[in-house]
């Protein structure tokens, strides 16, 4: 996982409230706690009092534990640029003091740290006076779906004391989730990969069996017919929970396919049982395992018809040489939703540079006018040549390499090459 530590304000990306997953996470009463009307945090110590005339109405407390915040429920990570920003201000300390934060993700157990500012000198400032503070991390796909956490402690215990406010998290995400809720049906890709270039299916999912019957029995395939159906609970199949992968055909694509899009449908007879909640992660050819995409959680917005679009904020591809697609569901809304169709839009992947073998018992035409035999100015030979084999086939030199001429099918008009260049 690749951490940046930048002291400096980023440019962040803003996505429409409702639409997609929140740019800017809410870390709920964080920001509203603390004494007089400016809703300052403070750190807390055994023992120590009330300090009054700090800035606007803040009263500081002994600076020396550490306050974690998390976010609220739903605001999970994705990969992206992340800018943490705080407002800090101390007060009465004989000695120069410093504190430090920490952006950390939690599993609900477990914290990982992201990335950590240390030393930051409070005391430059004067007492009683405050300043913002900016500093980012860059995340990858490792812990995508946790949650973020702060956490500030102080590294100098030389009595000063200190307190935080206006503290907010804001990402530029590596990819754009868009959500998109309506009580009409969707206009469905019936060309996408998972329609043409699909060679096999491993279903792991688990269905609301009951659920399922009742809204006309269908199974997984109908998640890549290309059809979305009537604005009901038809034309779907209830997910509980599980997996699906849909592995793609590279017996013609051998290097595997771009994925430029992913849109993934949902809908009921009402708005009970489509809200979305899924991973989506792929592999590439020639490599084992998956690596998520991203991470769609339940937000239920009123509708009966839900659909989510995934596209990466450049506007580019996600990955080249994918060979599989794979969405994983967690326990699901209501023990079940009725998922309609998984598009996933992409083509052949093309690599820069192809090599290519071809096998033949008979002369090969090559060419009498390439660069090396019309534009060689010099060459330097610093190959090892087998000189017995060398001698039987000819006795040529290097020379032959580059004169236009294949010869016979046989060992004539060729040189014996051990090693070198």
């Amino acid at each position: 996982m690749m951490i940046s530590m930048i002291i400096a304000l980023m440019t962040v990306l803003a996505l429409s409230s409702g639409a997609s997953l929140a740019a800017t996470f809410d870390l709920g009463t964080l920001n509203t706690t603390g004494d007089g009307d400016s809703g300052w945090v403070r750190t807390t110590q055994a023992g120590s009092g009330a300090v009054d005339g700090s800035p606007d109405g803040l009263s500081f407390w002994g600076a020396h534990q550490s306050i974690h915040t998390g976010t609220s429920s739903g605001e999970t990570l994705v990969a992206g640029d992340y800018s943490i920003s705080f407002l800090s201000a101390w007060c009465v300390g004989a000695d120069p003091e410093y504190f430090t934060v920490e952006a950390l993700a939690w599993d609900g157990t477990t914290e990982t740290s992201l990335g950590v500012a240390t030393n930051i000198d409070l005391t430059t400032l004067g007492e009683w006076t405050s300043n913002t503070h900016t500093f980012s991390v860059a995340l990858e796909s490792a812990l995508l779906g946790q949650e973020i956490r702060l956490k500030f402690s102080g590294s100098n215990n030389s009595g000063g004391d200190w307190g935080f406010d206006s503290i907010s998290v804001s990402v530029s995400p590596d990819v754009i989730v868009e959500q998109t809720g309506q009580n009409a049906i969707f206009t469905v890709n019936d060309s996408d990969l998972l329609e043409t270039s699909v060679s096999s299916v491993v279903d792991g999912l688990s269905l609301n069996v009951s659920e399922n019957s009742a809204a006309g029995g269908s199974t997984s395939a109908v998640l890549h017919n290309g059809v979305f159906g009537a604005v009901d609970k038809t034309e779907g199949v209830v997910i509980a929970s599980g997996a699906v992968t849909y592995h793609l055909d590279t017996s013609v694509n051998v290097f595997g396919y771009d994925i430029d899009s992913v849109s993934t449908y949902a809908g009921w007879a009402d708005n009970n049982r489509g809200s979305q909640a899924y991973t989506v992660s792929y592999s590439k050819v020639g490599e084992s395992g998956f690596t998520d995409l991203t991470t769609v959680t339940i937000n239920p917005d009123g509708f009966t018809q839900e659909k989510y679009d995934i596209t990466e904020a450049a506007g580019g591809t996600f990955a080249s040489g994918v060979d599989a697609i794979k969405f994983t569901f967690p326990a699901q809304q209501f023990g079940g939703v009725g998922y309609k169709e998984l598009d996933v839009v992409g083509s052949a992947s093309v690599p820069d540079l192809i090599v290519k073998k071809t096998p033949q018992d008979t002369v090969f035409a090559v060419s009498s006018s390439d660069l090396l035999e019309s534009s060689l100015a010099s060459s330097v030979d610093e190959l090892n040549l087998n000189v017995g084999y060398n001698d039987w086939a000819g006795g040529h030199t290097p020379a032959v390499l580059h004169n236009g001429v294949f010869g016979a099918a046989d060992e004539t008009e060729g040189v014996v090459i051990e090693s070198g260049r």
